[in-house]
């Protein structure tokens, strides 16, 4: 049995939220481990992939506008540090792809929407068709009677790439001396008097600190640590369809048609059921359009083998059909033979009950909150959108920091250490839709 030396802090997990608070320990001058079951490039979780919705729409008191506006600006310091600490030069856009983004509203949100578009931070940056002859005049969009279009265009509002963020991140905190353990696989936590320790298998890691940011492996990694985190999050299957225009019905579109193509993504309807969807790749000089649905998740029978799970033919078809009508909205002449089934995913996003992620103490066993340990989970398609704004959290409630006095600031560590309920259910529902 192997017993490594005391690490001031292990965090479990290499993903998006694990790199995140990787990072912000080791810039508050931490000597930090970071543990990830898989290879450095990954082949499952929720932190695959090349594009997530980031998205910078909300009212001023928005807790999600105001962790993606964090971590812009958080990112923006690592790529300084970057390109101050290494001999290659890194840029922003390596990780956000600036691009309109749509939401899609029905009528029923109406003063909702007419709240949002008129508020002075987003007055500016938004184009608004309350009905079908303002969104064929504005956006050039074909669409129904009660159905509200808002087009967003601003700074790293788009996509944001999980891989490039996550190599930017662990690179950031390398150089700032942290250390990465690949394939080591945590089966145990315990709690010692002033420590803890962290079984691999045969090696045994001790720390004074720790983060968990095991997504869906969170309930059975604490199970005897931190039991409550059972009734705080569940894990459920989220499937992912990609498809790609065929080469003659793509290349068939004119140059303004391919402009409108890629102007479209990403999307997300915002209420019941509700769908997303963005380009996550070029392949071939043609877009791979992705496509999901926060409605159509499902139980995970085995963690282990859930990500290999086939998408079932209904899940394919209404995600082509979804593609298609969204393509003619935007007048686009694209039918179902036009598109090609690229490949299926089941991913797996970790939910709270009230769909609200949670960056919080675990409990010590007389119910008081342990200072040395904080859990990040629950993110629910949420986290890359304020990837280091979670980290900054987590490292400032390690480190035992009230971070900034600003009233957004306090009322986002309020409402994802579950203090501070949202009192606005349709801000809650709707943006779980960020893909």
């Amino acid at each position: 049995m192997n017993t490594n030396k005391v690490n001031d802090v292990v965090i479990i997990g290499g993903g998006l939220m694990g790199c995140s608070a990787a990072w912000q320990l080791a810039q508050a001058g931490k000597q930090v481990l970071m543990i990830e079951k898989q290879q450095p490039v990954f082949t499952n979780g929720s932190s695959l992939g090349t594009a997530r919705m980031c998205r910078n729409f909300g009212p001023q008191d928005d807790v999600f506008t105001w962790m993606q506006k964090t971590s812009v600006s958080e990112a923006s310091k690592l790529i300084d540090f970057l390109n101050n600490n290494s001999d290659t030069q890194h840029s922003m856009d390596e990780i956000f792809t600036t691009s309109p983004v749509t939401y899609v509203f029905k009528d029923s949100q109406r003063d909702y929407v007419n709240t949002l578009v008129n508020a002075p931070e987003n007055n500016s940056a938004v184009q608004y068709a309350s009905n079908p002859a303002e969104a064929d005049k504005l956006l050039g969009m074909s669409t129904a009677d009660g159905m509200h279009i808002v087009r967003e265009r601003r700074p790293h509002s788009g996509t944001v790439s999980p891989h490039a963020f996550i190599e930017k991140m662990r690179l950031g905190f390398i150089l700032s001396g942290g250390q990465i353990r690949y394939e080591e696989a945590v089966t145990e936590i315990r709690r010692n008097k002033a420590s803890y320790t962290i079984c691999c298998g045969d090696t045994r890691i001790e720390c004074r600190q720790l983060v968990s940011a095991a997504g869906p492996f969170t309930d059975s990694l604490l199970r005897d640590i931190a039991p409550e985190f059972q009734d705080i999050v569940e894990a459920k299957r989220v499937p992912l369809a990609y498809f790609k225009p065929k080469e003659a019905s793509y290349s068939r579109l004119s140059d303004t048609q391919k402009r409108v193509l890629r102007d479209a993504y990403p999307m997300s309807t915002m209420d019941s059921p509700s769908y997303f969807t963005m380009i996550e790749r070029w392949e071939d000089d043609r877009p791979i359009i992705k496509m999901g649905g926060h409605w159509m998740r499902s139980e995970v029978k085995d963690l282990d083998t859930v990500w290999d799970q086939e998408l079932s033919p209904g899940e394919i078809a209404t995600f082509l059909q979804q593609t298609v009508d969204y393509l003619q909205s935007n007048k686009l002449p694209l039918d179902a033979g036009d598109l090609e089934y690229v490949q299926g995913y089941s991913c797996v996003y970790t939910l709270t009950q009230d769909e609200v992620p949670t960056v919080r103490h675990a409990l010590l066993s007389d119910g008081s909150a342990d200072p040395n340990f904080v859990v990040i989970a629950g993110l629910s398609g949420r986290g890359a959108n304020g990837t280091l704004g979670y980290g900054l959290l987590a490292a400032d409630m390690l480190c035992g920091r009230p971070g900034d006095s600003s009233p957004m600031y306090v009322k986002s560590r309020q409402v994802l250490n579950g203090e501070l309920v949202l009192d606005n259910s349709l801000i809650t529902s709707a943006m779980t839709t960020v893909g």
